[in-house]
């Protein structure tokens, strides 16, 4: 037990191997309950977890490989249109900047970062110029900072959110 564990009066959590299913050396489905087999099917299950060789399945390369049954699933979407995204690829002038600070709120309180709107507004040129640069590194290149993550995930599209004039969709 661990002292968190015995701060928070947890219990560890444990699991028991005392009967397993595997493959034998003839391929067939056995169960056993032998100690032995156990502990040495457990090992090599762990040792081989993060193998991409011990993986014996099959790769698909084009969506014809794929079983019939899975090829409508994965056959792209005539209703989705390229200029859709025109607008979210393009890299970001320093006039869609200015719209975007000239149109954020006055007098909110800074998040964690303790920045304001207001300081960034206020800001000389030559931040406002590597804010544009960071930006379009990020849609350029697709790396987004490690903070962001949660951001992405707990955020929602907005319901006034209009494809063609929005450049995020969880703005």
């Amino acid at each position: 037990m661990t002292f968190n564990q015995f701060l928070l009066n947890k219990k560890p959590k444990t699991i028991t191997l005392d009967r397993i299913q595997y493959k034998d050396s003839s391929d067939e489905t056995t169960f056993t309950k032998d100690p032995t087999i156990i502990e040495s099917k457990a090992i090599k299950h762990y040792q081989m977890l993060g193998d991409q060789n011990s993986f014996n399945q099959q790769m698909f390369h084009s969506l014809y490989n794929l079983p019939s049954h899975w090829q409508p699933i994965y056959q792209p979407s005539l209703r989705i249109q390229d200029q859709w995204y025109t607008n979210i690829l393009k890299e970001i002038d320093s006039s869609e900047l200015n719209d975007t600070l000239r149109n954020c709120p006055n007098n909110k309180l800074a998040g964690k970062s303790s920045i304001c709107y207001e300081d960034i507004k206020n800001a000389h040129a030559f931040l406002h110029a590597l804010i544009l640069k960071f930006y379009n590194n990020i849609l350029k290149f697709q790396i987004y900072p490690t903070a962001w993550s949660f951001i992405k995930k707990k955020s929602s599209p907005s319901s006034t959110y209009n494809l063609f004039n929005e450049r995020d969709p969880h703005s």
